[in-house]
């Protein structure tokens, strides 16, 4: 597969990293097969939705991609939210679209409908509760591997409550695992 870097910008900040849970915590699950010593995984916190076009994000990710020698792989991860920010989401998709990185690198969106909690737990969290509740799912065996929680996480286009693209993103770039592909495999066939 060869060296190369993955940088997240997240929506939560660097202090609760709870969106950084679920991200690593899939990352790392069954359903990827990449040697860790040849994947760099960097978050960049951006501390809101609103923040992902602010100048220190894209300082923040530049800085990434410039002390990395190899490919870097930009993604924005936003929770979908309610049908009310449609019109933010696909400012968002619009920006993201045009930005440029140093060395030519593209970002591309993971969304999660309505919320990464809501697409890894099955159910809304309050946000008090969000960084307990991501590190409980980090310490569990959350994303478990069969074929409801495959589907949900391998959409693409629009995206009905409780599922995402994430897999449909990052399956462009690394590798999928053995446990998955079994999965995938059914699941095309369907």
């Amino acid at each position: 597969m060869g060296y190369c870097q993955h940088v997240f910008a997240l929506e939560c900040d660097e202090q609760s990293k709870s969106d950084w849970y679920y991200i690593r915590k899939l990352l790392f699950s069954d359903y990827f097969g990449f040697d860790r010593n040849e994947v760099k995984l960097s978050p960049v916190y951006m501390g809101g939705k609103m923040n992902y076009c602010k100048a220190a994000i894209k300082q923040s990710i530049n800085y990434y991609i410039s002390a990395y020698p190899g490919k870097t792989y930009v993604h924005f991860v936003f929770d979908f939210d309610r049908s009310k920010d449609k019109a933010l989401n696909q400012e968002i998709a619009s920006y993201i679209k045009d930005v440029a990185f140093n060395k030519g690198a593209k970002a591309d969106i993971i969304w999660f409908n309505r919320s990464i909690e809501q697409v890894a737990l099955g159910k809304t969290v309050a946000r008090r509760d969000k960084v307990d509740e991501a590190k409980k799912f980090y310490a569990s065996k959350g994303f478990g591997i069969n074929e409801a929680v495959m589907s949900s996480l391998l959409r693409e286009g629009d995206l009905q409550e409780g599922q995402s693209n994430v897999l449909s993103v990052l399956y462009r770039f690394l590798p999928i695992g053995q446990g998955a592909l079994a999965i995938k495999k059914r699941l095309n066939k369907k």
